[in-house]
């Protein structure tokens, strides 16, 4: 499944991410968009209690999917999985689907590859600015089970 959104980041986007992960790069940029995105197609009914994000990656995108759905490893509504494949998964709190959103796969080697300044600030621009068809995928998750409040409540 594809996506119509376009969930750019702001100028205002752009300054808390760096006030909050300290620095601009592709990855927090990545999983930034990644986490408005979700936000954006996860229906949140008016008396959800939380959102619950499922991670999984490496590096400075889990700051960028903080930010953006206040799912936090320290309110333990963000559960970090093993693996290197990028991947993260947003559901409401009693909900039984969400929505799983994933860069496109040619997009985490150019990360990988591009080392100059200059090409990552190509990156980031992109990350930034390019319609989410181009630099995501999104697909429903159904039937996942139901998460009911903390762990051990």
């Amino acid at each position: 499944m594809t996506t119509a959104l376009t969930t750019t980041l702001s100028e205002t986007d752009l300054a808390l991410i760096e006030q909050v992960h300290g620095h601009l790069c592709p990855m927090v940029l990545l999983g930034a968009r990644t986490a408005k995105t979700a936000r954006q197609l996860v229906a949140i009914p008016g008396d959800a209690l939380h959102l619950y994000g499922y991670y999984r990656g490496y590096g400075c995108a889990i700051d960028g999917i903080q930010i953006f759905t206040g799912c936090t490893w320290g309110n333990q509504n963000l559960v970090l999985l093993r693996g290197r494949n990028f991947s993260f998964i947003l559901t409401v709190e009693g909900a039984r689907e969400g929505v799983m959103v994933l860069p496109r796969p040619q997009l985490l080697e150019q990360i990988r590859k591009e080392k100059t300044p200059e090409s990552r600030s190509a990156l980031m621009e992109m990350f930034t600015s390019a319609p989410d068809e181009e630099i995501l995928e999104t697909e429903a998750v159904v039937d996942m089970g139901t998460i009911s409040g903390f762990p051990g409540n």
